[in-house]
Parts: C-alpha cells; sequence; structure tokens
C-alpha cells in the first residue's frame, strides 16, 4: 500500500462510517466518548513508552512513510504495529469489560444501563477503529517494504 493507497483508504473508510451513521439515522454525538477515546489512547501511550521507549515509537511511524528505510527499523516496526494492535484492541476489550460491570453492577436501575452498556461499546469500537486505520495498514505498508 503506498502513501496515496492509504489516504485513499482513509477516505473510503471514514467514508463508510459516516454512511453508517447516516444510515442509522442516529445522532453522531452518539459516538463520542471523552472516558472511552482515553481509555484506549493512554493505554496505547503506556504500552509503547514501556516496551519501546519514546525514539522508537517515532522512528517506526517514519519508517511507514519513507521511500527506503533501514530494513532493520522496517522489521522492528512490522513487530512494533503488530503488537500495538494487538494491545489497542486488549484496552478496547479492557473498556468493554468496565462497561459492562458498571452495566450489571447497577441493573436495577434500567436509567444508567444504556449509557453504561454505550460506553462499554464505544470503547471497543474505538479500539478497532484504530486498529483498522493505523496499525494493519502501517504493518502492511511495512512487510510490503521488507520484501
Amino acid at each position: 500500500m503506498k502513501k496515496s493507497g492509504y489516504f485513499l483508504y482513509l477516505i473510503l473508510f471514514s467514508g463508510a462510517v459516516v454512511s453508517l451513521i447516516v444510515l442509522t439515522r442516529t445522532n453522531p454525538l452518539f459516538y463520542v466518548d471523552m472516558a472511552s477515546l482515553l481509555v484506549i489512547l493512554i493505554f496505547g501511550l503506556i504500552v509503547s513508552l514501556f516496551f519501546y521507549g519514546l525514539t522508537p515509537g517515532f522512528l517506526y511511524f517514519k519508517a511507514v512513510f519513507q521511500i527506503d528505510p533501514e530494513p532493520e527499523i522496517t522489521r522492528q516496526a512490522v513487530r512494533y504495529f503488530k503488537n500495538m494492535g494487538a494491545y489497542t484492541l486488549a484496552a478496547g476489550l479492557f473498556g468493554f469489560l468496565t462497561g459492562m460491570i458498571a452495566v450489571l453492577a447497577d441493573i436495577s436501575d434500567t436509567a444508567k444501563i444504556g449509557p453504561n452498556l454505550a460506553v462499554a461499546l464505544i470503547t471497543m469500537l474505538y479500539a478497532v477503529i484504530l486498529n483498522m486505520v493505523v496499525f494493519i495498514p502501517f504493518r502492511m505498508i511495512l512487510e510490503r517494504k521488507e520484501k
């Protein structure tokens, strides 16, 4: 996947997401939850810094857009994006389970079931979107550069 292919993918992916929101006739703000977003981003940042450090993370993102990155950096970056995709999904699952605990802890209050369940699902949705928009395409770009 070339840079232009990636940006086309982003446009098509964004169009598909917007189309689904429009077709379901839901308020787009239902898909915005800062707590869920922070769970995914902060968890990912902590994992990245703890296991890889600050400098390598930047090098790996830079390698995606370089024409001919160093083979060793490319190999390490492929592993980084593969692992970060898994960690991001784990963070989404963590957020989902936390939200489900909130639903089940106060299941007698039917007014709280919907919002708590929405937070649980949105956290997982954010993890899947981040994985599909960043980690999988970047890994694929780098795997092609390895060959």
